[in-house]
């Protein structure tokens, strides 16, 4: 990614690590990104009128609520490595426009190409085809592998309930059943019996 397309890495880990989509990263502006908390605040949405290919404003998926997304230090690495002007947006292409929102796809496509090429090169297997948003999809995994509490990963996503987040990626957290019987067992599992003292010798 870095080598193929340095630019483009800036979108992928705003969803891939902070949960966004795609119209949440085209919206996000350098005002909204707080180095100093290590957070991003997602109080819009750049997407596309609905009888034209105008790009317009709207509020976020919470339901046009601001939230705040608190990412890993060395995704803020790399924004602060790509920073611009206080009112420029942060996913800018390498010619210094912000992506088309159409280009998300395309530039996935692209490299997902690119990268199985390389694969190819060495033997190695395909990697599957994937989109945009399929990132986002991913965070929400890789949280819940990581033991995430879903309350958590229902704001991290932007869910206006976690009945949302539940019915989304429930079927992902059958282990986390395993994992509640495995703490009773570190609990109390390993005591010994205690002798009833009215019970006959």
């Amino acid at each position: 990614m870095r080598k193929r397309n340095p630019a483009f890495l800036i979108p992928v880990e705003l969803a891939l690590y902070g949960g966004l989509c795609r119209e949440e990263v085209a919206g996000l502006t350098w005002t909204e990104v707080n180095f100093e908390q290590q957070l991003v605040i997602v109080r819009r949405a750049r997407t596309l009128s609905l009888d034209s290919a105008v790009p317009v404003m709207k509020g976020p998926k919470t339901s046009f609520r601001a939230r705040s997304v608190t990412l890993p230090q060395f995704v803020m690495d790399d924004l602060e490595k790509r920073k611009g002007s206080k009112d420029e947006y942060v996913a800018i292409s390498s010619d210094g426009k912000p992506y088309a929102l159409y280009s998300y796809a395309s530039t996935i496509r692209r490299l997902v190409q690119a990268f199985n090429a390389e694969r190819s090169e060495v033997g190695l297997p395909s990697v599957p085809r994937f989109t945009f948003h399929d990132l986002r999809h991913t965070h929400a995994a890789l949280c819940i592998e990581m033991g995430i509490q879903p309350k958590v990963i229902s704001e991290r996503l932007g869910h206006s309930s976690i009945k949302i987040t539940m019915d989304l990626y429930g079927y992902l957290m059958p282990g986390m059943q395993k994992a509640v019987a495995d703490a009773f067992d570190a609990q109390w599992g390993n005591q010994e019996d205690v002798e009833d003292p009215e019970s006959p010798q």
